[in-house]
């Protein structure tokens, strides 16, 4: 059946007869909220906020603050904050190239393929390193046969939620995801492909070596407490020739 059938000859009133014997009193009264434009009449555009069907500011201003506000609002309620683990990413104990890849993972604007290919930069989403996924942000860290088998060598649960409570190097997490990260582009652009236990040696690497500089800098900074304020070099007085030497 055509909605043609439905419409009487005029073609600007539905059949109500028609409506009665094929519809319940709900649809008849949805179909009836409806009118139909004529015979003749060709398929206009039309603005749902206005009575008249024409688009105004004012209605447009309606809608940001009564509809799409509202339903901003509603997808805030229902998605979870990520200030906390922000906020954690800034104040952790490791480099600061490491804090900034770290809050590129959490805010998904890493160039891996699924984000690549949402951008029209590329049309295959598929990991390169499993073949198996979707190389997304999770993917890549978590779900990856590969990444996996390092968190596994790491000894990390992945996920820890459904493993006893562990205490676990928070530095260690974060310089293998850096490497997981280094190891992807190696593979993808120079296909270069490191081995687990080797890649593991290396975080470990990256760990201790970031230790030292810290404790390094650690030192340098309480030597000079120690020493107390440097002493800056003062000009002499007026009609004055001041020599400097040196101590040594």
């Amino acid at each position: 059946m055509r909605v043609s059938e439905l419409i009487c000859g005029n073609g600007r009133e539905w059949n109500q007869d028609k409506l009665a014997r094929l519809f319940t009193d709900e649809v008849r009264s949805r179909i009836n909220e409806l009118t139909p434009a004529g015979k003749n009449s060709k398929d206009t555009y039309a603005w749902e906020y206005t009575k008249s069907g024409h688009f105004t500011v004012k209605s447009a201003y309606w809608v940001q603050v009564n509809v799409l506000a509202v339903e901003q609002e509603a997808q805030m309620v229902l998605q979870p904050s990520f200030d906390g683990l922000y906020q954690k990413i800034w104040s952790s104990n490791t480099s600061p190239k490491v804090k900034h890849f770290l809050w590129r993972c959490l805010s998904n604007s890493l160039p891996v393929a699924e984000n690549m290919a949402y951008c029209h930069l590329a049309k295959d989403k598929t990991c390169a390193r499993c073949g198996v996924g979707e190389e997304s942000v999770n993917h890549l860290f978590f779900q990856c046969t590969y990444a996996r088998q390092l968190w596994a060598l790491a000894h990390i649960h992945i996920p820890p939620s459904v493993y006893p409570r562990e205490e676990v190097d928070e530095e260690l997490v974060s310089w293998l995801m850096w490497r997981i990260w280094k190891n992807r582009n190696e593979f993808i652009f120079r296909g270069v492909d490191f081995n687990a236990p080797a890649t593991i040696m290396k975080v470990w690497d990256d760990v201790q070596e970031w230790k030292n500089r810290a404790e390094v800098k650690n030192e340098v900074v309480k030597k000079q407490t120690m020493e107390g304020p440097v002493k800056k070099w003062l000009p002499p007085a007026p009609s004055w020739i001041k020599c400097n030497t040196d101590g040594s």
